[in-house]
């Protein structure tokens, strides 16, 4: 572990250009180590610049611990904006419901950019378990054409392990207008999905897996 402190110097950097910072920050996806939390915490006051406040909190919303719950709690109401959002992907990512409600309440809030969309859209097109709840979220999300087309992917995979019928027109629609054909491929199938009300001994699983009457993949290739 002691090979990524120096990403967290490289946050941590006044000088440092704050591109570089955010590419350590891309640099430490999956590989966070409770080892870099002591020098994280102090990175998070209002004394570092916003670049710099945004990237240490995002670092520690890949970790969990209840010292780092409490302090994102705390920054999620920060008056600078992108560490709030930081704030509140960790907390959502990791199961906080009130957290996970106020993230979702971003992707349709006046000024929230592409990129933020793609964020909030990724953390719950990935949180499996919970797509059920999720279902009005995803629905939005593979109508959004401007999103990147990985993350509309993952959304239709969502709508499709959720089996709901309420997810039939939005996917309906990304059929039809999606520019890329394995999406509206997926798109189809998952509709299937939705449509077909799964067996009494058909878990949520089988749905996942894409094996239904279109023998099509919903995760794509």
């Amino acid at each position: 572990p002691e090979h990524l402190l120096p990403f967290i110097d490289l946050i941590g950097d006044p000088h440092e250009d704050p591109f570089v910072k955010v590419m350590a920050v891309e640099a430490l996806e999956g590989q966070a180590h409770p080892m870099l939390i002591p020098p994280l915490l102090p990175l998070t006051g209002e004394d570092h610049d916003a670049t710099t406040r945004a990237c240490a909190t995002h670092v520690l919303g890949m970790l969990w611990t209840p010292q780092v719950q409490a302090l994102l709690k705390k920054l999620a109401d920060d008056p600078e904006r992108r560490v709030r959002f930081a704030a509140l992907r960790g907390l959502a990512k990791h199961g906080d419901r009130q957290a996970r409600e106020r993230f979702r309440e971003l992707y349709s809030e006046p000024g929230v950019t592409v990129q933020e969309r793609n964020v909030i859209a990724s953390v719950f097109a990935n949180d499996i378990g919970r797509d059920a709840e999720n279902v009005p979220i995803m629905c939005k999300v593979v109508q959004d054409m401007e999103l990147a087309a990985m993350v509309r992917r993952l959304a239709v995979a969502a709508l499709g392990r959720s089996r709901d019928p309420a997810a039939v027109p939005a996917l309906e629609k990304a059929a039809e207008a999606s520019p890329e054909e394995d999406i509206r491929e997926i798109a189809g199938a998952a509709m299937r999905l939705c449509q077909r009300p799964p067996a009494p001994d058909e878990g949520n699983q089988a749905s996942v897996s894409g094996q239904d009457d279109a023998n099509v993949s919903l995760v794509g290739p």
